[in-house]
């Protein structure tokens, strides 16, 4: 999935947007790109407007009691259980650099290593690492401007 933050978006937004799900921090940081467009009456880039008003409409629909948690649980910054333990990005930046393919396509077993490690150090099982690590590569491969300094 590509996510397009037109400028003067700042590009770091892109990743905050990534990591948000598992970084109360980044998902703040995220929310505070809102700010001078929303106080200025411009308009704020799409993916942030999208994740504002399904934030804003998920929690408008639950009861009174529970309306100020759903709404920071939407908007990442508080979680209604076990927060995930990275993002993909940064999980699979992780992988790649443990599991460099051009020197460890040969040898037998270097992507299950690179793997369990990987699940140890973010506390994710391999599967999730692996799967995090290939969409990690797709991004990458599709040549998506706003992985190239991430």
């Amino acid at each position: 999935m590509s996510v397009v933050f037109n400028p003067p978006f700042h590009p770091i937004a892109f990743k905050d947007f990534i990591e948000a799900p598992s970084d109360a921090d980044a998902a703040a940081k995220l929310l505070r790109f809102a700010i001078e467009p929303l106080r200025k009456g411009e308009p704020v880039p799409t993916p942030l407007a999208e994740l504002l008003a399904d934030a804003i409409e998920a929690s408008v629909g639950k009861p009174e009691k529970y309306r100020g948690k759903s709404l920071t649980d939407e908007l990442y910054l508080t979680a209604p259980n076990r927060r995930p333990a990275g993002s993909w990005l940064k999980i699979g930046k992780a992988f790649a650099k443990e599991f460099d393919i051009e020197q460890n396509i040969k040898e037998v077993g270097a992507q299950g290593r690179a793997a369990s490690q990987i699940a140890a150090d973010f506390d994710i099982g391999e599967s999730t690492a692996i799967r995090y690590w290939k969409t990690w590569k797709i991004a990458k491969k599709i040549g998506d401007d706003d992985l190239k300094d991430l």
